[in-house]
């Protein structure tokens, strides 16, 4: 499922998507090649992102589960998924993954992280011709914040796990 979202849209598709350590679990330093701005800092943010709802919009359905039909351009995965560090929930997320030409999918995510701020994140990946599961790994790209990420910008690499979640590991300047 988050294969098919986050990886197949956040789907996870995405990873979207699910990036940096939030609170203790930041890893921050001054970024030693932005001289025009000494005052940038790098963060690596390290989360798991764990499905929670997504519906398959088609010109002609709405589903829940899986399309019973190959995708087409213009169809739409929405989803939402639980953001993680161990054992708790710091944050959720909100996807809108677009099916486009020769089964390219490109999502458009937004992380709101518990009294730190938010995040938009973007990331694209091929869908499979058959089969339900999107690729094992996808990169994206970190296109702003607000709060703590406020200006942020950034990458990130999201990796499938086995029980269907996602691994996003970024790294972000702010």
């Amino acid at each position: 499922m988050v294969t098919l979202r986050r990886t197949a849209i956040i789907t996870a598709v995405l990873a979207a998507v699910g990036l940096g350590a939030v609170g203790g679990a930041y890893a921050s330093q001054t970024d030693p090649g932005n001289a025009a701005s000494p005052s940038s800092t790098s963060r690596v943010l390290a989360v798991v992102v764990h499905p929670t709802k997504f519906l398959f919009v088609t010109p002609s359905s709405v589903s829940s589960g899986f399309p019973t039909r190959p995708l087409r351009p213009g169809d739409r995965v929405l989803g939402t998924d639980e953001i993680r560090q161990g054992t708790a929930t710091i944050g959720v997320d909100y996807e809108v993954c677009t099916v486009s030409f020769a089964l390219n999918v490109l999502c458009d995510d937004m992380m709101m992280l518990s009294g730190k701020g938010d995040l938009r994140v973007s990331w694209m990946f091929q869908w499979p011709a058959t089969g339900n599961a999107g690729p094992r790994a996808f990169d994206g790209v970190v296109l702003g914040g607000t709060g703590a990420y406020r200006n942020a910008e950034g990458v990130f690499h999201a990796v499938a796990l086995a029980n269907h979640d996602q691994r996003l590991d970024a790294t972000i300047t702010t």
